[in-house]
């Protein structure tokens, strides 16, 4: 089983896809979704800002806004993540 958690899948090609359309590594697509869920786990709704993310991962904040912006319609819905409930944390 490659599921980390509720609707996070590794081999989902969903990562690869937002990966390519951001010419970023899919390892930081990942991390940058870690951080998106993290805040997620608080109280469903995402309230971190791309500069924050961009902080915590060392990345400029223009690199975050891109694939946020790939990620929205894929995994992201207006503010929230596609696929979880924070009612099952």
């Amino acid at each position: 089983m490659n599921q980390i958690f509720p609707g996070f899948k590794l081999s989902d090609p969903v990562w690869r896809t937002i990966a390519r359309k951001c010419d970023l590594p899919v390892s930081l697509i990942y991390a940058i979704y870690l951080v998106l869920y993290e805040d997620a786990t608080q109280d469903g709704d995402l309230q971190t800002l791309p500069e924050d993310i961009a902080t915590a991962l060392d990345e400029e904040e223009e690199v975050i806004e891109l694939a946020i912006e790939q990620m929205t319609g894929r995994v992201i819905s207006a503010s929230s993540l596609m696929h979880f409930d924070p009612e099952d944390q």
